[in-house]
């Protein structure tokens, strides 16, 4: 396993914040989620090998997928998650099929076409809608003809795009006021603003799942497209 260069950026209206994984407990985020587990299953049968996990938190999707045999590159913008994810790669012996890099999604930079796959799971909304939009373009870029992306996005449904305590800048983004995602930007998005960002891919499945917390409904957009 090795690491890349750390580069930081913003869009022209929202800056970039990395989550604090060292207040999170050890025991949470590790498990892989419901909604991806049976995608990574479909993937390891399509002879695809290259991924590209944005947001990848302390790791516990570019885990799974280097235990299966993928070479993952795993970015986030947050050092200690990283530091968490090289941790269980060498306890798990997957150091092989990791590589890191903390960088901020906005600035992602690799070669065209590099990876089969791309991996985007709740992470690429925390910007405003133009940088959005330029991270799907990268992502775009970096994905081999037919590549397959399994994205996920904030739905207008969520009770936080609704609450008057959150800074709105625009029609899709707000900036939370409270919380541990105090000052964290959010992107929400309708069905159709989904199938317009995605317009150069091919939809095979789009979720619209609703999760219940004690803080209020959760409503995300799970997306599983192949690059026409």
């Amino acid at each position: 396993m090795f690491e890349r260069a750390k580069e930081n950026n913003t869009t022209d209206n929202v800056e970039s914040k990395a989550w604090d994984w060292s207040s999170v407990p050890a025991n949470s985020w590790n498990k892989v989620s419901d909604e991806f587990l049976p995608v990574a299953l479909r993937r390891q049968n399509l002879g695809k090998q290259t991924v590209l996990d944005i947001g990848c938190g302390r790791g516990r999707h570019s885990l799974h997928l280097a235990e299966m045999e993928f070479k993952v590159t795993a970015t986030d913008l947050s050092s200690e998650g990283i530091t968490q994810l090289k941790e269980q790669a060498r306890e798990k012996n997957l150091e092989e099929n990791i590589t890191t890099l903390v960088c901020d999604m906005l600035d992602l930079s690799f070669n065209q076409g590099e990876f089969d796959c791309v991996l985007a799971f709740n992470s690429v909304y925390h910007t405003d809608y133009n940088g959005l939009k330029g991270i799907i373009a990268k992502i775009t870029n970096c994905l081999s003809d037919s590549g397959s992306l399994y994205i996920s996005f904030i739905s207008k449904s969520n009770w936080a795009y609704r609450d008057p305590a959150n800074h709105r800048m625009d029609e899709f983004t707000i900036i939370k006021t409270r919380g541990s995602e105090k000052g964290i930007p959010h992107t929400h998005l309708e069905y159709e603003d989904v199938i317009n960002l995605l317009s150069d891919y091919r939809i095979l499945k789009i979720q619209h799942i609703q999760d219940f917390y004690p803080s209020g409904d959760s409503f995300h957009y799970f997306v599983e497209a192949e690059k026409k």
